[in-house]
This record gives C-alpha cells, structure tokens and sequence, in this order.
C-alpha cells in the first residue's frame, strides 16, 4: 500500500519529469541502480534530499509530509534494479 501511494506521490509531484516513469534516469539520475550522485543512497540521505532538495532537485519540505517522502521512498526502493549484495539502505 506505501509502495503505490508512493508511485502516486512520484507522479503527483512531477519526480517522472526528470527520473523518468520507472527511475531510470534522464535529466535527473537514475534511480534504480546502487549509484549515486549525491549522498549515500541510504534512507536518511535519500530523505534529506527529498525533504531539502539537493543541487538542480527542489526541496518538497513544504509540499509533502515525511510520511508522504518515506512513501516516495519506497516506491523509489522498489524500482531498484541492481545487485542485491550492495544494498545498504
């Protein structure tokens, strides 16, 4: 049930437009791999980033709950895509 409220939240906030439908990337980073630009990849920094916004990535502080990020994030854990062994969420 989070996990497609987040995909909703995804959508509602316009995340697609620059990580793409499924995360994997664009204008903004993909989303579904262990590689990332900014921060760690773990839930905190990846809240953070929600939250505050990081370089071109706005900050949702304002529009969203943390309850609705920690959504977003589990929507966002579920694209993941790649090996299972680097996860350090």
């Amino acid at each position: 049930e989070a996990i497609a409220e987040g995909q909703q939240l995804y959508k509602d906030l316009n995340c697609y437009g620059c990580h793409g439908m499924r995360g994997g990337g664009g204008m903004g980073p993909n989303l579904t791999d262990e590689t990332w630009q900014t921060g760690d990849g773990s839930d905190a920094s990846l809240l953070a980033q929600v939250r505050q916004g990081k370089g071109k990535m706005p900050a949702f502080k304002d529009v969203i709950t943390d309850e609705q990020a920690w959504k977003v994030i589990a929507f966002v854990r579920s694209l993941y895509k790649g090996d299972p062994e680097t996860i350090k969420w």
